[in-house]
């Protein structure tokens, strides 16, 4: 009974989250498959962060193109801080590549992989590794990092720059928080990021940089 439950607590918790439910279950499906491994959840993209929280696991398995902006900085957010390893597994072959990777997400693979590639990059995550990108993730990270040489400048999200976008037409935190129906506490954390990418320290000088930068217009 003992060594039974040794094992148990020695399997990889593996949580699944994609918002299409064939692939989804079939991603179930492979993980229950290893021995070593322990399916802890699979959820829709809605679902993620919060199960993240309740099911405390090991490695999770997302798609991020149905993320919003939040949702994928709250994941970068807790793998900065060594609480989570992730591996984003999907078709998209953008920046997104590029920003989970810099950002400190151990895999993206896509959705055309093997079952036993995907059993090995959650072996792998899980001992903290990288996980060896395959060609086409290669190929887009390949390209931004050639579109960024050329453009230096800072890369800020979709809501970023909505945000400063905001700031710069003279609203302030609660107000930018009921046009865009975020809490403010979201906006704060969106404004800290913005500022650390922009190196500046409040909201001015991120209005004045960013226009200069012509990273808002």
């Amino acid at each position: 009974m003992a060594k039974e439950s040794k094992h148990r607590r020695s399997r990889i918790r593996v949580l699944v989250g994609d918002p299409w439910p064939l692939f989804r279950d079939g991603l179930a499906r492979i993980v229950k498959s290893r021995p070593d491994f322990q399916l802890v959840g699979a959820v829709e993209d809605h679902e993620f962060l919060l199960a993240l929280t309740e099911c405390r696991p090991d490695v999770a398995l997302v798609d991020p193109t149905e993320l919003n902006d939040e949702e994928r900085e709250e994941i970068f957010d807790r793998v900065r801080s060594d609480q989570l390893r992730v591996i984003f597994i999907s078709d998209a072959q953008d920046h997104r590549v590029y920003e989970a990777i810099s950002l400190g997400v151990l895999g993206y693979l896509s959705k055309d992989c093997k079952a036993d590639d995907i059993c090995d990059a959650i072996a792998i995550a899980a001992r903290g590794d990288d996980v060896p990108l395959r060609q086409a993730s290669l190929n887009a990270l390949a390209k931004e990092i050639r579109l960024r040489n050329r453009d230096d400048r800072p890369h800020l999200t979709g809501r970023e720059q909505e945000i400063l976008m905001l700031l710069a037409n003279g609203y302030n935190t609660p107000q930018i928080a009921k046009q865009i129906q975020l809490a403010a506490s979201t906006i704060r954390t969106h404004l800290r990021n913005i500022y650390k990418k922009l190196n500046v320290k409040g909201q001015v000088g991120a209005v004045a940089v960013a226009l200069r930068l012509g990273l808002i217009v």
